[in-house]
């Protein structure tokens, strides 16, 4: 039996006490136990000219050492250089399949096993988060690499449209596959009238991202007994509003 002190309601204290080295080996398991749930890495971008000058130095693979311009090393009490270390850092001859089997493939394994993953880019203007996460028409991003590798490990094990049906909160409803053919139906004729008002893609918009080539592995060890049924939100805020990047016009104020 164990008791809770009123003062530390998440800390349980036994009734019989503990040797000493019983706390410590307790201690010590505990503490191995402990696992950082954010991981920070860092991904340093070529140069974009050989005459532009650098004052970051990948030191090792988790160590970045910062070195002030000399303007800044003339004012008084100035360090002259700094060193950041990082998960793992990617040096500029690092490609987007190394960024994602590194980054992000863990967390769609998380994401198969029920584990919730959050990923985000953060940076200056310019810096390079957009092609890390989208890329271009040659060099697929994070975020594609992703998709494919999910619809890849479920591809055996996927719904059929619209039997989970979102409920734009969070949560869904489950379908008959009489009422999913209904709402398959529905959406069918709403493009069609779409196409007939003249909202279509034009031929000449650039190629985009997702045509890129790309060769990713499915995931192994899926639990074969569960249905998988995928909902996607993509969205950009821009200027205090919200422009639903996968729906024509769409935006939120």
């Amino acid at each position: 039996m164990k008791t809770c002190t009123a003062r530390t309601p998440l800390r349980c204290i036994p009734k019989t006490p503990r040797s000493r080295a019983q706390q410590t080996e307790q201690m010590i398991n505990s503490a191995n136990k402990i696992k950082d749930p954010v991981n920070v890495f860092c991904r340093v971008r070529p140069l974009q000219s050989s005459a532009d000058l650098s004052s970051i130095r990948v030191k090792n693979s988790t160590t970045v050492v910062l070195t002030p311009p000399d303007q800044i090393l003339h004012k008084q009490g100035a360090q002259r250089e700094m060193q950041y270390i990082f998960k793992h850092v990617f040096e500029p001859e690092a490609n987007q399949n190394d960024v994602f089997a590194a980054v992000a493939q863990p967390l769609v394994e998380n994401l198969i096993k029920g584990r919730n993953s959050l990923l985000f880019t953060y940076g200056v203007t310019g810096s390079g988060k957009t092609y890390t996460m989208t890329g271009d028409s040659r060099h697929r991003g994070v975020m594609p690499r992703c998709l494919d590798t999910l619809f890849k490990t479920i591809a055996d094990y996927q719904t059929k449209k619209y039997i989970f049906k979102p409920d734009r909160l969070n949560g869904f409803e489950i379908l008959s596959e009489a009422d999913a053919l209904l709402e398959r139906q529905a959406e069918m004729n709403k493009r069609f009238a779409s196409n007939r008002g003249g909202i279509r893609r034009k031929d000449s918009d650039p190629e985009i991202a997702s045509q890129a080539s790309c060769d990713v592995p499915p995931i192994q060890g899926i639990d074969e007994d569960n249905m998988y049924s995928i909902f996607i939100t993509y969205v950009e805020i821009y200027n205090n509003s919200v422009y639903d990047l996968l729906e024509e016009g769409g935006i939120q104020k």
